[in-house]
């Protein structure tokens, strides 16, 4: 009976391989959502400079259009590389050249996430913390939901040596919904990310929709799953019952 330990001894001594080490696989990517407490203030942003503000822009209210960055990077090499207050998308209604043009903003909004990688041993080898921020509910003559200062800011990257993380953020899909009297501004924001080792490269992307009322989703990527964390926690509870045996032999 005593021999299930003894054959655990035998593989838990055996050095990682290379393979093991630097290596990471889709599945061993999460993205947990954190509590708000990780944010120790809200986001100040200070209205752009630029642009004129203007008395009458021909605006059309219900084309949807992103006047900012087309996408931007938030983490190159392991390293922040984003200044939000001029790498940020918006939702404006076509025509208006000045963020003042329009009124009725919420105060900044954010969600807060963190990215984890572990290798094939399962060992953690990228953490990064980062918050998805965003203004809603801007109206244009008392109407429509527009979007402004749509950014993600990086809070904590840690990666093992030998391991090289990038992130980056890009607005895919600006556009309306909702009345042409009263049009609500949608856009689809994928967040990309790159985890680079000596033993190759994976890359991933999580999506997320938000609109011009307020609304925020996580519509695909290694979002923690109750399943995968009961799962993740047997394991972890196994590991720890296994390595006990083990000494105790």
């Amino acid at each position: 009976m005593r021999l299930v330990p003894f054959a655990a001894v035998l593989v838990l001594s055996c050095p990682l391989s290379a393979s093991a080490q630097f290596s990471v696989e889709p599945t061993n990517v999460e993205i947990v959502q954190l509590m708000p407490a990780v944010d120790a203030a809200e986001p100040a942003f200070t209205p752009p400079l630029g642009g004129e503000i203007g008395i009458y822009p021909i605006v059309t209210r219900d084309r949807i259009v992103n006047t900012a960055s087309r996408g931007f990077d938030v983490i190159s090499e392991n390293r922040p590389s984003v200044t939000i207050d001029s790498s940020f998308a918006n939702a404006f209604p076509h025509g208006i050249t000045h963020v003042n043009q329009l009124e009725g903003w919420s105060r900044p909004v954010s969600v807060n996430y963190g990215l984890y990688a572990r290798n094939r041993a399962g060992e953690q080898v990228v953490a990064a913390t980062y918050r998805v921020i965003r203004r809603h509910s801007g109206k244009y003559l008392g109407r429509g939901s527009y979007l402004d200062r749509v950014t993600v800011e990086p809070l904590t990257v840690t990666a093992a040596p030998g391991w090289r993380f990038t992130m980056r953020m890009v607005p895919t899909d600006v556009r309306r919904v909702g009345t042409s009297q009263d049009p609500i501004a949608s856009m689809r924001m994928s967040i990309e990310w790159t985890i680079v080792s000596p033993q190759g490269t994976q890359r991933g992307t999580s999506l997320y929709l938000l609109d011009g009322a307020g609304a925020f989703h996580q519509l695909s990527g290694p979002f923690r799953s109750e399943a995968r964390s009961a799962a993740r926690a047997t394991l972890e509870r196994a590991e720890t019952v296994l390595g006990a045996a083990s000494r105790a032999w």
